[in-house]
């Protein structure tokens, strides 16, 4: 049985694989993520008519998006993996947006002040980055994408750009997962400078 939940943006993401099967429930944050992580994950485990003793493997996103909240999410896999003396693994928050049938898929993530973080995967692929969107247009131009993600409507309308919403997360990180497509190495994946590293280097905007 493999647990696995995203906390990388304004959404809370949990599933359950088990025998084949996966079990998943996203809902929205808005009171942050580190009051509602565990009773979700309580509950996708009570729905599994399962306990947390019979976790054999945590799969969580590293990220990119909210630092808070992907930091909220790999503490939590660090600790109950800690607890429960079973591996962890991380997946890309992008790649986990990604499993859709088309032949190129662009997840995108709304990183503010008009930049996205973003990955293509498919007949076109761009490794995930962190750049202005019109940056990206000029990336895909030449390319049938669709995009994917949360609120990704308006980037779409810009673009002229199909779109599908995609709210699947902790399901996809599954699917990363037993695609083979994860790390061992639980670090998370910024893709930019947090508002404390901006201040010390100075970069950060008034």
């Amino acid at each position: 049985m493999i647990l696995a939940f995203d906390s990388a943006t304004k959404y809370c993401s949990v599933a359950l694989y088990c025998e084949g099967e996966i079990l998943e429930q996203t809902d929205p944050a808005p009171h942050g993520h580190a009051s509602q992580l565990m009773p979700m994950i309580d509950d996708i485990l009570s729905r599994a008519d399962s306990t947390i003793s019979q976790v054999e493997a945590i799969v969580v996103s590293l990220g990119p998006g909210s630092f808070t909240g992907i930091r909220i999410g790999i503490s939590t896999a660090l600790g109950l993996a800690s607890a429960l003396d079973i591996p962890v693994y991380g997946v890309s928050s992008l790649r986990a947006r990604s499993f859709l049938d088309h032949s190129t898929v662009c997840p995108l993530i709304d990183a503010r002040r008009d930049r996205v973080y973003a990955a293509c995967y498919g007949q076109f692929e761009l490794e995930e980055t962190n750049l202005p969107f019109e940056d990206l247009l000029a990336h895909i131009k030449h390319h049938e994408v669709i995009f994917t993600g949360e609120e990704v409507d308006e980037f779409g309308h810009r673009a002229g750009v199909a779109v599908i919403e995609n709210d699947h997360y902790a399901k996809g990180a599954i699917q990363a997962y037993l695609a083979g497509d994860f790390t061992e190495n639980i670090e998370p994946r910024y893709l930019r400078l947090t508002q404390a590293e901006a201040e010390v280097r100075g970069l950060a905007s008034p």
